[in-house]
């Protein structure tokens, strides 16, 4: 009877690593904002990793670094995505943070969302954003007041920069 109920517990711890990691815990899974009004929210102790996503003027990047984004018209599916790029090259400051609180950039994504295609027997006109995607971490040290502040962040490509606000929540 105890080897069952070992090899139970066994299974039972085994399985619950492959459980599921909660959204927003990991930088590969992070909460997704769906307005960049909507703030980032971490309990004191913790982090929380979580997307926005803005649109190219906001952040000050240049169109050129989006012109390097083609859509594939030859692929006949216009309903995808659209094309995007890794955008290492953008930096990231955070100005007038909440005590105790620290915002990193941990990815940036460009891309050009298809919003409309429209098709004819002659072309195909194609409608997009150029957009940018970022995952931010949002740590609160233990002692981190509890409270609602708007911080700046300040993008670069390194020739130009965009300030944007975030409201960092923490509860």
């Amino acid at each position: 009877m105890k080897a069952a109920v070992s090899l139970l517990t066994v299974l039972a711890l085994g399985l619950s690593a492959c459980a599921p990691s909660q959204t927003g815990s990991q930088s590969h899974s992070p909460a997704v904002q769906s307005s960049p009004d909507l703030p980032a929210r971490v309990s004191p102790g913790t982090t929380a990793y979580v997307q926005y996503t803005y649109p190219r003027r906001a952040l000050g990047i240049p169109k050129a670094r989006f012109d390097e984004l083609k859509i594939n018209f030859g692929s006949g599916n216009h309903r995808d995505q659209g094309p995007e790029a890794d955008a290492p090259w953008l930096r990231m400051g955070a100005d007038n943070l909440p005590e105790g609180v620290q915002v990193a950039l941990v990815r940036a994504t460009i891309a050009k969302p298809l919003s409309d295609v429209d098709r004819s027997t002659y072309s195909v006109e194609v409608t997009y954003t150029e957009d940018v995607r970022v995952v931010l971490k949002v740590t609160a040290q233990p002692n981190a007041p509890v409270g609602l502040k708007t911080v700046a962040l300040t993008f670069s490509d390194g020739a130009a920069t965009g300030t944007v606000p975030l409201a960092v929540e923490v509860r």
